[in-house]
């Protein structure tokens, strides 16, 4: 139900932009969602700029198949991979950086991110016993720091 749903509204959504993409759905859930993957030529719109244009239409997808079927709608969308590549990227980067603070004892601010990549880099993270990670900022300005454990 919630596959075939979700589907049709991700279909109607992507024609209504005039835009080409395949969507299928992926035969491995991650962290409990179906997830449904599109594919096609114009996939580099479909993500945006570091994902931001794809994080809304997941928002919008998950607000509408929600809507219609009056429960929530546990689903995630990647084009092409984007979100494994993403993920694998981001947590290389806050191993690089844990070890670079761990060697200088100084604290390193990462960019400004999306909720979903600082929660990578936490998360990331959250085993290593050099250092501890926190948010800082406020909206589009917040960011992670990693800082190296206090002993």
């Amino acid at each position: 139900e919630l596959e075939e749903a979700v589907g049709k509204i991700l279909s109607n959504l992507i024609k209504s932009t005039n835009l080409e993409a395949d969507v299928y759905v992926r035969d491995d859930m991650e962290e409990g969602s179906i997830v449904f993957e599109l594919e096609g030529k114009d996939s580099g719109l479909l993500i945006g700029r570091r994902g931001e244009t794809l994080s809304s239409l997941e928002y919008l997808v998950r607000l509408i198949a929600s809507k219609n079927l009056d429960k929530r709608a546990n689903i995630m969308i990647d084009v092409e991979d984007y979100k494994l590549r993403r993920k694998e990227k981001l947590a290389s980067i806050a191993k690089r950086t844990a070890e670079k603070v761990s060697k200088s004892g100084k604290r390193i601010s990462l960019e400004p991110m999306s909720a979903s990549d600082r929660r990578i880099i936490h998360m990331t993270l959250a085993e290593n016993s050099d250092v501890i990670t926190q948010s800082r900022g406020e909206g589009m300005q917040r960011k992670v720091v990693i800082n190296p454990l206090d002993e």
